[in-house]
């Protein structure tokens, strides 16, 4: 699994950078190291003229890396693959986990993800022709209403 490695120790003038957390390391595992603080390339694998030498956990940069600016301080982007790192503890497989649960429907939703109602209780309403001469658009809005509630009380189940 790659990682972003953030325990690590760099020495710009000898040109290295110890690996805090890993005893030895893979030379093919190793993808990119970048200097953000300076915005520099320091080694990619896919690049041939950026060559490293691993010995345990110290990785020395090639003679013709370019560190003169740069300190032990700067913030580096490391990205090793690690074989041995388990993907089902990460932390963010268990945030993401989370959020999926998050997303599934929830108890008052039916299969077609419709809201579903529930009407305790009718009360009797007063229909709005009994209130003498009334504006014809408040009886259109009666009307709306009544085959609103019609509609929705033949779908629910």
């Amino acid at each position: 699994m790659k990682l972003l490695v953030d325990s690590y120790t760099f020495d710009p003038v000898a040109k290295t950078v110890t690996f805090n957390e890993y005893t030895t390391l893979n030379h093919a595992s190793l993808l990119l190291i970048t200097n953000v603080t300076v915005g520099a390339m320091i080694y990619n694998f896919a690049k041939a003229t950026q060559v490293v030498t691993i010995a345990g956990n110290v990785v020395t940069l090639n003679a013709s890396v370019d560190t003169t600016g740069m300190s032990a301080t700067d913030d580096l982007q490391i990205f090793y693959e690690d074989p041995s790192a388990n993907a089902a503890t990460d932390e963010s497989v268990i945030l993401l986990r989370r959020i999926s649960k998050l997303l599934e429907p929830m108890a008052t939703q039916d299969a077609a993800q419709r809201q579903r109602i529930a009407i305790n209780s009718v009360e009797a309403c007063i229909p709005v022709s009994s209130y003498g001469s009334v504006d014809p658009r408040f009886q259109i809005a009666d009307w709306a209403r009544t085959a609103y509630n019609t509609g929705i009380r033949s779908n629910l189940t």
